[in-house]
């Protein structure tokens, strides 16, 4: 009997380990696809210090920066192509890479330029990216909330 209760033991425990290890996992066939920024909950999910920096802009910033920030889109390509469209149709293109032991999206641009993205959170209609905080280049929105479109 008391073998049993050990054999049950290391099942549940075998069980368990491997589901919450497949819940930090990050299926990147789910970042393919087009997904659309959610301005309000990006600009709601501000860093208290950056919120006190947002606050102290003159409303005409703060609304200049809402404009070139709402409606935009990024579209991820199952061949690897991205394509981000701005509120007044610009698009930049490059190429996407997702790194799954880093979690990190590395975005290539046809300049050359690549900008990484920490996905903290993606679901079938979810994204949270967290851009890469470069050296003397301050990040005002420290998330970026998308929908799936």
């Amino acid at each position: 009997m008391m073998k049993y209760k050990h054999y049950i033991i290391i099942l549940l425990t075998c069980i368990f380990t491997s589901l919450s290890y497949g819940q930090t996992e990050i299926n990147a066939s789910l970042l393919e696809g087009t997904w659309k920024l959610n301005i309000t909950e990006t600009l709601n999910s501000m860093e208290p210090s950056k919120k006190v920096t947002w606050n102290s802009m003159q409303s005409e910033s703060r609304e200049r920066i809402s404009q070139h920030y709402k409606d935009r889109k990024i579209l991820l390509s199952p061949e690897g192509d991205y394509t981000l469209t701005l509120t007044n149709g610009q698009t930049s293109k490059g190429t996407w890479l997702y790194n799954s032991d880093t979690k990190t999206l590395k975005i290539t641009h046809v300049n050359g330029k690549t900008s990484s993205q920490k996905v903290q959170l993606l679901n079938d209609s979810e994204l949270v990216l967290v851009p890469e905080q470069k050296i003397n280049h301050t990040i005002l929105l420290s998330k970026l909330y998308y929908t799936k479109s």
